[in-house]
């Protein structure tokens, strides 16, 4: 299976999904999706965010997932 590694910000974190965004939360016009975590491969938390801040994270997930997301 191809995966792809995104870099994005994590917006909330539930039971058994991100919810993460394209762009910081400055950036309201990114795309937001769900990720469901049985599909991370790989999730590294970048920096410590500033209150009120989204966490800058990259994360590896199946490419075809992320198209179909729209994160790719």
């Amino acid at each position: 299976m191809e995966t792809i590694k995104l870099r994005l910000w994590e917006v909330e974190e539930r039971g058994m999904a991100l919810l993460v965004s394209t762009t910081p939360k400055a950036g309201r016009d990114g795309k937001q999706a769900w990720i469901p975590k049985s599909q991370l491969e790989h999730v590294s938390r970048l920096v410590v965010p500033l209150p009120g801040e989204w966490r800058e994270i990259e994360v590896t997930i199946p490419l075809w997932l992320a198209e179909q997301k729209g994160l790719a």
